[in-house]
């Protein structure tokens, strides 16, 4: 059954009905029957047209009509939560029927009138239960032999049934997974994510998360996990069933591309677009930016070769990577960036080397630098431009020495 079912008028309402073969009463709150359909007619032995006078009065056993009441009342007052419960009716004959029920909201025109109840009645259990007994075994078949993890879990959340290939995934033994829970298998700093997902708050819906899991060796496995609740007689919930995945390929070859992504495929330092994320979100304490641009660089590339050109520029963010606690940007073809949270601009500007020799090479490459703070809680913006000005400031210094020097 569905959780609620919106109709604009009780004919429409008993037409949707007639299409189920299962029999289906509409309650209000009253317990006055709104609609049924031709199977709840035949159950209860009744006309279509009988049926729309029949009240819960009528229909339900006196021993289990107060507890209707109470779920009507409860219903009334906003409860919209399924419940599966055993009831005993009343049929127009006096015969007394054993039923299975599972009860939800009924929607008309936007507003909660009533309860939407299905029947099955006690020979269909049977029924049931045969085809249930018949096929455990198999049931029982798919379950061990299926490639994907699945396990269940009780109300105290610790695994009850857990296939082999779960067993493998997880690499415990299923005494030792009988005495732990989802959660303890989960990493640490993921656990919450299982705890808090839909699938065990008993919403009905299926939940999916991705989180790794913590073998014993102290190895992880990246899973995808579907965790949906099931709810016992009562219609509380009893546990969860669950599916598990192995996704660690696919989360590695994930984390690489987004890595690369943020990188410099040269030089291994981050790339423009992380600085320009970095630039775009406000800094949480006094930030120092510095711009660093190689002095000269066109004329190491014209004199020899671009290859050498690449090591110079390998050498210098390896030199601006040596500085602790910065971060380090390459944000175009010889230009650099380097952030220092919590540093001041000077501090920098004095940690950042001004040469840096090429490894291998009778060349040493030449750095000008320029540095600005960014206070807390602003953007690096305006520090950027600070620094980018003072660096070509320092370009200039330099040039004019050599001119003098010449």
């Amino acid at each position: 059954m569905r959780e609620s079912v919106p109709t604009t008028d009780l004919a429409e309402a008993e037409h949707l009905l007639d299409t189920l073969t299962t029999p289906v009463v509409v309650w209000d709150f009253d317990g006055l029957v709104l609609a049924s359909n031709n199977s709840a007619a035949a159950l209860f032995g009744y006309s279509k047209a009988q049926m729309r006078h029949l009240t819960r009065n009528m229909a339900v056993h006196p021993e289990d009509l107060q507890d209707a009441q109470a779920r009507a009342a409860a219903r009334r007052a906003g409860d919209h939560t399924p419940r599966h419960y055993a009831q005993r009716i009343v049929t127009a004959t006096g015969t007394i029927r054993q039923c299975a029920c599972s009860a939800s909201v009924y929607e008309r025109n936007g507003q909660i009138v009533g309860t939407v109840v299905e029947y099955i009645d006690g020979d269909r259990l049977e029924q049931i239960g045969g085809a249930f007994a018949r096929n455990a075994a198999l049931f029982r078949e798919l379950f061990e032999m299926s490639p994907v993890a699945v396990f269940s879990t009780g109300i105290d959340h610790r695994f009850e049934m857990v296939n082999p290939t779960a067993r493998l995934l997880l690499q415990r033994p299923i005494e030792e997974l009988e005495s732990v829970t989802l959660a303890d298998v989960v990493a640490p700093e993921h656990a919450d994510r299982v705890a808090t997902s839909s699938g065990s708050t008993g919403s009905g819906v299926a939940d999916n998360v991705e989180v790794p899991v913590v073998r014993p060796d102290g190895s992880r496995r990246w899973v995808h996990l579907s965790l949906r609740s099931w709810l016992g007689p009562d219609g509380e919930v009893a546990g969860q069933v669950g599916l598990a995945q192995d996704i660690t390929q696919q989360v590695m070859e994930r984390q690489a591309a987004e890595t690369a992504a943020r990188h410099d495929a040269l030089t291994g330092a981050l790339n423009r677009r992380a600085f320009d994320e970095r630039v775009a979100t406000p800094v949480v304490q006094n930030t120092a930016v510095a711009i660093i641009d190689l002095n000269d660089f066109k004329s190491i590339n014209d004199r020899y070769g671009h290859g050498v050109g690449d090591e110079a520029l390998l050498a210098v963010a390896t030199a601006l990577d040596a500085v602790e606690h910065v971060e380090v940007y390459r944000t175009g073809g010889d230009e650099f960036a380097v952030t220092a949270s919590g540093w001041p601009a000077a501090r920098l500007e004095r940690a950042l080397p001004r040469i840096v020799p090429v490894p291998g090479r009778a060349l040493r490459a030449s750095l000008a630098v320029g540095a600005a703070v960014a206070p807390a809680g602003t953007l690096l913006s305006a520090a950027v431009e600070t620094a980018d000005q003072r660096m070509y400031r320092a370009k200039r210094a330099r040039q004019t020495a050599l001119r003098r020097s010449a």
